[in-house]
């Protein structure tokens, strides 16, 4: 009979490239060998790559998968005449995140000729990261949130600043 163990990626783990590896497992009983693994994706068939043997790991390398969720298995044939095929136990899934948080509501509130406080909104949760020139060091703030807001001491009093902000998200999108 024949076996088949999803291995990687993790079941819903999130991954921002659109060229993901798969792993899958494939067993058949000593009487037997196996014949070939189908990558199912969004239970569609992707790709067959041969087998031989009593057991093979095979890697499925899928490029251009869409942004989203997708669900993965492995289908596995083998020469056993008691069950020659199989399908992992469940489907993994898997997210696809390639996209940045965009950007809403950016203000910029003097709080006195020393102070400004800069904030915004992100569709996403995300780190906040502040640059001003003329030639003050970025301000980081690594707390993933939507709304964000960075305080900035030290301006010079009749000075002209600009700024520009910046987010990234848990994946470094």
């Amino acid at each position: 009979y024949a076996t088949s163990n999803l291995i990687l990626p993790l079941d819903n783990s999130t991954v921002n490239k659109n060229a993901i590896e798969f792993t899958c497992l494939a067993a058949t009983s000593s009487d037997s060998i196996l014949v070939n693994a189908t990558l199912l994706l969004n239970s569609m068939q992707n790709q067959t790559l041969d087998l031989s043997g009593a057991s093979a790991e095979k890697k499925f390398i899928i490029q251009d998968i869409p942004e989203g969720t997708s669900s993965w298995n492995c289908l596995v044939y083998s020469t056993s005449k008691i069950k020659n095929s199989a399908l992992a136990i469940k489907d993994y899934t898997i997210n696809i995140d390639t996209k940045g948080p965009t950007f809403s509501s950016v203000t910029n509130s003097t709080i006195n000729a020393r102070e400004t406080t800069i904030t915004w909104l992100t569709n996403e949760a995300s780190n906040s990261t502040v640059s001003i020139w003329p030639g003050a060091t970025p301000i980081i703030d690594n707390t993933f949130v939507t709304s964000h807001q960075v305080t900035i001491n030290g301006l010079l009093p009749l000075t002209t600043y600009s700024y520009n902000v910046t987010s990234c998200d848990s994946l470094g999108n």
